[in-house]
């Protein structure tokens, strides 16, 4: 039992397991706010650009709550 605990502080949980690698996956594209705010506010338009600071009115009004 002590040479499994040495070997998983060594090396890890190798190989991770599918089932949990999947269920981590999807918590973090379900947690990930900023995300989901950027694919509803903003159209993606190859090689545009937008400043931080115009997309802060769209992030800071009521319909965005």
């Amino acid at each position: 039992m002590v040479r499994g605990c040495l070997a998983w502080q060594h090396d890890g949980l190798t190989p991770i397991p599918e089932s949990v690698r999947a269920a981590t996956d999807d918590y973090a594209e379900s947690s990930d706010m900023l995300q989901a705010f950027l694919s509803e506010a903003i159209e993606l338009v190859p090689d545009a650009e937008v400043r931080a600071a115009e997309l802060l009115p769209v992030g800071s009004s009521p319909a965005s709550a």
